[in-house]
Order: C-alpha cells, then structure tokens, then sequence
C-alpha cells in the first residue's frame, strides 16, 4: 500500500511504499521522490531493521519546515506496533525512529494515518487499534521534533456489537481536521468521516461518506487550494477508485461522486496527495492492469481541483 505527500520545498511528492530488501530480508519502508513533472527518483531506506515493515503513512510539515514524519506497522498479529521517523526534504533522517504509543493505544496498533499542522509545528496520527476486544481509532499529536503528546490518546470512533472500524486517514489545515475511516457491519462496507481539533477535539458526530450499495473500502483523504479537499476510496473488492470532494472549511460534502480511475482489472488501496499552489491532487494506487506481464505495479491519476480531471496521468516504477 503506497503512501504520499506533497513536498512544497522541492515542488513535487514523496512516495512511500514496503518492499521486499532484496536481500532476503523482510519487507522494509522506503521513500522515493517524485518531481513536478513526474520524474522519479532514487528510493531511500528509512529505518533498517530485521523485523516485516509494513502499511506506511507519511506527511509533509509545511512550506520551509524541512520535516516529514514517516510512519509504519512493525511486527505483525498482537505484537504489531505503530513505528515513526522524522525525515528532512531530502529524504534523510532526523534523529532515531520512536514508538508512537504503548498500551493506551490498543493492544495491536496498525493501518496509521499522519496529517501535518504548521501553525502549531505538530503532526496528528490516527490508527486502529484493539482495546477491551473491540477496534477502536485513536488519535495523537507529535511536535516537529518527534516528542509525543504526554496526555494518552484519545478516541475517535470505537466498533460495537457487529460493527468493525478500521483503515483510517486524516487531512485538514488552520485548526479544522477529517478523520475517515471503513466501517464494516452486517456484511456491509462504508466510508465514515468525523472532523476533529488539532487539540484532539472531537467537532460533532461521525457521519457516513456516501450512501451506496457497492461496498467501499481503504479511504483516503488529503486537502488542496484554499477551501476544497478530496476523499477517494476502492469500491468493492477488486474495483475503481472513486472519491467526493469536501469544502475543507467546515469538511462537508459539497459535490457528487468523482471517477478517478475504472478499469476491468484490479485497482487497490488508494493513497491521496494534494498540490495547494496548483489546486490539484495526485491518486495513487496498487494496479494490475498488467498483472501477468510485470506483475502488480502502482499507476497514478493528477485530479485537478475542480470537477474534471486532468487529461495528464504518471505511473512511478512497479514496486512488488
């Protein structure tokens, strides 16, 4: 599952993905640049170590920041954990990867999201997480310079009887944030939202993305322009990616079902970034259009940041 991040100081994205080492080892994080223009560059390790890294998520600390916190699922099963490194916009790393949460942030944590506050020079993380037998998505702040919030995490949405919460993202800007996530009772999939203070206030209730019959899964959610952001997600099991666009003042929905890419083959795990100074997002996503040739690779779609979208597509190298 690919995660991205626009980077205003070099003009382009950061990617990143898990991979197999090469080595023999086990699947490891990596970073890798990707220009304005779609050139791509070299990929980077970013933290080393003998245990399966997974699942990574990363956000980009703003204009001149030089930061990045780059994110990841260490271990697997009960013994899982949400890693976290600090990076500059050379992909290099700041200081020594830390635990974001012990017990208080479930007995297993995975599928962690990171959205970027530059005013208060803070990241906020969700995750999904199991505490007292049910799946909960927690939320938890860390400064610019890797120190973790001292108050435990708080509570976003918690599963009940029937109900399975999992897969969450957040985005947001200037005091206003959106957490969404995949809500899964009696056989059926949703996409669910909820907007949250970046003192980890929750703002009103959780509400449903769209009302459609077609399960949706694995949502994604970034912001781009001045009052507009954009959640996309996989519809169905192997399906296109689709998304709604929000007014990121308040986060409602403020326009219909978008169309970012359909295809007859497999379109998987959508990862959104968006673009402010241009008003336009990059999607990307795990695809097997061409499975049996070059195995899966991951293709991309820029969505311009109104209603149609951009004629002009690029697909970073296949990452298996």
């Amino acid at each position: 599952m690919p995660a991205l991040t626009h980077n205003p100081d070099a003009g382009g994205f950061l990617l990143a993905f898990s991979a197999d080492d090469g080595a023999g080892g086990p699947p490891q994080v990596y970073l890798q640049q990707i220009g304005a223009q779609g050139t791509i560059g070299s990929r980077v390790l970013v933290a080393p170590s003998t245990i399966t890294q997974t699942h990574p998520a990363l956000a980009y600390g703003g204009v001149g920041s030089n930061r990045a916190l780059v994110l990841w699922r260490e271990g697997q099963g009960a013994n899982s954990r949400v890693h976290a490194q600090l990076v500059d916009g050379q992909e290099q790393p700041v200081g020594m990867p830390f635990l974001l949460a012990q017990q208080d942030g479930g007995d297993f944590q995975r599928d962690a999201a990171v959205a970027a506050d530059p005013g208060a020079q803070r990241f906020l993380i969700v995750w999904e997480g199991k505490k007292q037998s049910k799946e909960r998505i927690f939320l938890q702040t860390v400064d610019y310079n890797g120190h973790v919030d001292a108050s435990a995490p708080v509570e976003v949405s918690a599963a009940g009887p029937g109900i399975q919460v999992g897969h969450p993202d957040i985005a947001g800007r200037e005091g206003l944030y959106v957490v969404v996530w995949e809500r899964s009772a009696q056989g059926d999939h949703d996409i669910y939202l909820r907007r949250v203070r970046p003192t980890k206030e929750m703002v009103g209730p959780e509400e449903t993305m769209l009302v459609d019959p077609t399960d949706q899964y694995l949502p994604a959610v970034t912001v781009a322009g001045p009052d507009e952001a954009l959640v996309a997600w996989q519809e169905g099991k192997n399906g296109d990616v689709v998304g709604r666009r929000l007014r990121r003042s308040d986060a409602q929905i403020v326009r219909g079902r978008l169309d970012v890419s359909r295809a007859e083959t497999a379109q998987l795990r959508p990862a959104v970034a968006g673009d402010p100074v241009r008003r336009r997002y990059l999607s990307v996503w795990t695809d097997g259009r061409n499975v049996e040739i070059s195995g899966l690779a991951i293709y991309g779609q820029l969505v311009r940041g109104s209603r149609s979208k951009s004629p002009r597509s690029t697909r970073p190298p296949c990452h298996r």
